[in-house]
C-alpha cells in the first residue's frame, strides 16, 4: 500500500502530529509565503510528523498559529495537491494523499 506514495512508507503507527508553532515564514525572503509554507509542511510531512489517518492542520489553525491569511494557507496546500502530496476532501480538510490521486489515505 505505502509503496505507490513514498511519503507514506512507515506512518501506519504514527501518532505525531505537526508543530506548526515552530513554523517560520521570512518577509524579506524572495519565495511567497505559501511557498515557504508549503516546503515546511511538505518537511514535516516527510520527516513523519504527521498520522496520515488524521487531518492535516487546518487553514484556520495555520491562519491563526503564522498570522497569516487563509487564502496563503490554502494556497500551500492547493500547491502540495498538485504535487500529489495531499489530497482535499471538502467539508472535511486536508490528508496526505493515497496511491489514488484526490482520495485521503486509508
Amino acid at each position: 500500500m505505502n509503496e505507490a506514495n513514498p511519503y507514506l512508507t512507515g506512518y501506519n503507527n504514527c501518532n505525531r502530529e505537526i508543530e506548526i508553532s515552530k513554523f517560520e515564514l521570512d518577509a524579506a525572503s524572495d519565495k511567497p509565503f505559501y511557498m515557504q509554507l508549503a516546503r515546511q509542511l511538505q518537511n514535516a510531512i516527510e520527516q513523519g510528523h504527521h498520522n496520515p489517518q488524521k487531518p492535516l492542520p487546518s487553514t484556520l489553525q495555520l491562519q491563526r498559529a503564522l498570522e497569516i491569511s487563509g487564502n496563503t494557507a490554502f494556497q500551500a496546500y492547493l500547491h502540495l495537491t498538485r504535487k500529489g502530496l495531499v489530497a482535499w476532501i471538502k467539508g472535511e480538510g486536508f490528508y496526505l494523499a493515497s496511491k489514488k490521486r484526490g482520495e485521503k489515505y486509508q
